[in-house]
């Protein structure tokens, strides 16, 4: 059985044992269907061919999406728990648990890589040069992911979202896409879709403690005029309904030899 050493995985995973029974209810799973098939709409599937790994693949909810489309479904995760669902409901052919930082394949091993939600947790320079390696030349990776064109935006969601857990951080498309550029990778492009969210979802999910959610609240409270104008803030109750910036960033993998 693998065993984590770093305390940021191992607080994680104590997170992701309370939310694996709920995640599938999270009112930001709604979109998922047409925005990920928006990201591979231009993209060659072969359901002989093409191996697809899910980064932090979760309960299996992105997976899913390519489950009866791609020949293999491999869906990576540090949580036993969610991966027991994603198992459990058959979203994944294969599951194996690791950090996606450090992964356990070999060179030029997969045609498609994904990673919905999640890159806000991991060393993203780190992972991204590792998923770099095990993607195969003119392969795809997708990174999906909280982000606005505006850095001052991001600066204050990433407060907000600290608040909610303390392991998050935004990382903007702009630094996915220079990080893909560094590791000599220049074939990207990135589509910034606004999606509907609430704060009292996310907070209830996450099981952000009492203290906090008062914060979160005064913060979407005392929003400043870009932030509100930008994310179209509306108190609803109790509730703050919102728009956020969800990037989806691309790189076609490019491999000498």
């Amino acid at each position: 059985m693998k065993k984590f050493k770093s305390k940021k995985i191992k607080s994680l995973n104590v997170q992701h044992k309370k939310e694996a029974s709920v995640y599938d209810r999270a009112r930001a799973w709604n979109d998922i269907a047409p925005i990920t098939a928006e990201s591979v709409k231009d993209i060659t599937l072969d359901k002989n061919k093409t191996i697809m790994l899910d980064l932090a693949t979760g309960t299996g909810r992105v997976a899913e999406y390519f489950k009866n489309k791609v020949k293999t479904v491999v869906g990576l995760d540090i949580s036993r728990d969610m991966m027991g669902v994603a198992l459990s409901e058959q979203r994944i052919d294969i599951g194996v648990i690791s950090s996606a930082e450090d992964l356990p394949f070999l060179d030029n091993t997969f045609d498609l890589l994904y990673c919905r939600s999640a890159l806000h947790y991991m060393d993203y320079q780190k992972a991204i040069k590792e998923w770099v390696r095990v993607t195969r030349s003119r392969g795809w990776i997708i990174v999906s992911d909280i982000s606005f064109e505006s850095d001052t935006i991001n600066k204050w969601y990433d407060r907000m979202l600290k608040l909610i857990l303390p392991e998050f951080a935004v990382v903007s498309h702009k630094k996915i896409q220079k990080t893909f550029y560094d590791l000599g990778q220049k074939s990207t492009d990135y589509k910034i879709h606004m999606v509907g969210g609430s704060i009292n979802d996310a907070l209830t999910r996450k099981k952000t403690p009492a203290s906090r959610v008062k914060k979160v609240k005064e913060m979407f409270a005392s929003a400043p005029p870009l932030v509100k104008k930008e994310l179209e803030i509306k108190k609803v109750g109790s509730d703050y309904e919102f728009n956020y910036g969800f990037a989806i960033t691309r790189c076609r993998a490019q491999k000498k030899g």
